[in-house]
């Protein structure tokens, strides 16, 4: 049986600043790519549980493609349907993650 995702929330500052943005003329596929999930999260993340990231060296797409594809499954189904009050929270949220529902 899978487990139904929580719709993703937003806090009210981050709403008004993307009515801001739209508002200032600034192309909405800009403001996406802004607002994406960068590597930052990940880093800390890593960092967190002393995990040391390893990627392929440039020119190697074959070792990549797994790094990239971990990243992506990450994303869509820990980062984006969640939000995190605290950094406990997260820590709490990413070890069930890891452990329990992968």
């Amino acid at each position: 049986m899978s487990q139904r995702r929580e719709r993703r929330t937003y806090t009210q500052e981050f709403k008004q600043q993307m009515v801001d943005l739209l508002n200032s003329g600034k192309p909405r596929a800009d403001i996406i790519r802004e607002k994406e999930f960068d590597n930052k999260l990940i880093d800390t993340t890593l960092k967190t549980f002393a995990i040391k990231r390893s990627l392929s060296k440039k020119g190697c797409p074959y070792d990549n493609a797994v790094a990239e594809s971990t990243y992506k499954s990450f994303k869509a189904e820990f980062v984006y349907p969640n939000t995190f009050d605290t950094l406990n929270q997260l820590k709490l949220q990413l070890f069930d993650y890891v452990n329990r529902i992968r």
